[in-house]
């Protein structure tokens, strides 16, 4: 329901930004529609183009670990997440033949997203056994500048398959986390007292300077003139990385984007 309800804010943010892309000529003034217009219009179609784009999705965490380097952790395993991000950037196409290009994107991304394990357990409330329950969190903060290389193929219409890979490298890399006691949702501290512990935040230790990952999508372009040198291009893309997210911790991501 969550990423329903994104798809459909994703969708009305597309038509209020309007990614855009421009050919790289200029436009020339014409009073008729002619067979040489045609022809020309078919050669600025495959002219290199460039744009801006600007996409929003959700993050997805794979994960198999329990704490981060060198952090104090309670949790037992930390094994999934997820959060909203979001990249804008730059792009050129440029034309191998008629249908098929290849397009490099200068983007920043981010990557932001929540691990959250529940730990239940037997524990002793007002001199009774009790099930408690152990909320363990890592609020992550990543932001990342990568180079994204796609061959693209226009199968239908102005319809285009893409496929390709991005190389990563890390700008930011934050955390925050901590442990609190969630049932009994009013009974129950840790020996200092209180209902929350291990709390820890900073810098991510041991980022990976380093990230591979690929990409798949589909676009459709909207003509938004005549003469074809001004497009609106929606396009819908999943990208799986390769790396983990820190070293020698098995943390990996997967993310849906429309834009």
């Amino acid at each position: 329901m969550r990423l329903s309800k994104l798809l459909i804010f994703f969708v009305i943010i597309q038509v209020l930004f309007i990614p855009i892309i421009f050919d790289n000529i200029g436009i020339k003034v014409s009073c008729l529609y002619s067979e040489d217009e045609n022809k020309e219009k078919d050669s600025v179609s495959l002219k290199p183009k460039y744009g801006l784009t600007l996409s929003f999705g959700e993050n997805f965490y794979d994960a198999d670990f329990r704490n981060l380097p060198g952090v104090p952790n309670c949790c037992p395993k930390f094994s999934s997440g997820s959060g909203f991000g979001y990249s804008f950037g730059v792009l050129y196409d440029f034309y191998l033949a008629e249908r098929q290009y290849l397009e490099l994107r200068g983007e920043i991304v981010k990557f932001d997203g929540l691990l959250k394990t529940i730990e239940t357990t037997n524990g002793i409330i007002d001199g009774k056994s009790a099930e408690v329950s152990f909320e363990h969190i890592i609020d992550a903060k990543l932001t990342s500048l990568g180079i994204n290389g796609l061959y693209s193929n226009t199968f239908y219409e102005n319809l285009s398959g893409h496929a390709g890979l991005r190389i990563g490298f890390p700008l930011t890399g934050t955390y925050k986390q901590k442990e609190e006691i969630v049932k009994p949702a009013d009974k129950g501290t840790f020996l200092d007292g209180t209902r929350l512990r291990n709390q820890n935040s900073g810098n991510i230790p041991e980022l990976n300077g380093l990230q591979i990952s690929v990409n798949l999508g589909l676009s459709y372009e909207l003509p938004l003139n005549r003469k074809r040198w001004l497009f609106l291009v929606p396009e819908l893309f999943y990208g799986y990385n390769f790396t983990n997210l820190v070293k020698e911790v098995n943390w990996n991501l997967h993310y849906l984007r429309l834009g």
